[in-house]
């Protein structure tokens, strides 16, 4: 249970973790707590229900805030880790963009020259 109001992240990435080792199960909506037909009518049973049980005791739920504080210690390193990589992709990628926005303007800058010349020839053309 999260005891103060600066892990909510970590609790939900956390909660995230152990959904993500269960993907490969599979649960019937009776097992999850909905009736037949309709999963908008929730029985309430959800003491009876084994989904329920693998969830508030599963191991993949089996974590306390000693594990928090263990694992936003890991998001800071993986964080700062990331950023190098993070970075090199973004000057990359501003490089990438401003020579795309480099040739936009050249391409608009030859069309417009274009017309206008030929405005000019249909001008010399009248007269």
């Amino acid at each position: 249970m999260q005891k103060n109001g600066c892990d909510c992240g970590v609790f939900v990435c956390r909660y995230a973790l152990g959904m993500f080792k269960l993907r490969h199960f599979e649960f019937t909506n009776n097992e999850v707590g909905f009736r037949k037909g309709s999963d908008s009518n929730y029985t309430g049973n959800r003491h009876l229900q084994p989904f329920s049980k693998l969830i508030t005791n599963g191991e993949e739920f089996n974590f306390d805030c000693d594990d928090i504080h263990r694992i936003r210690i890991e998001f800071k390193v993986f964080i700062k880790n990331l950023h190098p990589l993070y970075v090199r992709f973004y000057e990359k990628k501003v490089g990438i963009d401003r020579e795309r926005k480099k040739a936009r303007t050249e391409s608009r800058r030859i069309a417009k020259a274009r017309k206008e010349s030929s405005v000019r020839k249909d001008i010399i053309y009248i007269l």
